[in-house]
């Protein structure tokens, strides 16, 4: 069985580049996190971004029209309509 060594180290770069981007992020949020009125898993989830409410009522809405027939033809991903046409 040969073992593709460049694929280990692409495979090994990219997880420490996500790895590297955690920390980053991570140090850089808890400079907001004192100053965010939301609680520290809201700043985590949203990235201390607020949604807006007409942008959340758009969601809400799209979720109730489309969820049901989409659950109905047993479709995985929202691509799955597109690629059936």
């Amino acid at each position: 069985m040969a073992v593709n060594v460049l694929g280990i180290i692409a495979m090994v770069f990219l997880y420490l580049l996500v790895l590297g981007v955690g920390i980053w992020a991570f140090f850089k949020s808890r400079k907001k996190r004192d100053k965010c009125p939301g609680e520290s898993l809201e700043i985590s989830l949203l990235g201390n971004r607020s949604i807006g409410r007409v942008v959340g009522i758009f969601t809400t809405a799209g979720g109730l029209f489309f969820a049901g027939p989409m659950r109905d033809k047993k479709y995985v991903t929202m691509m799955d309509p597109f690629h059936i046409k």
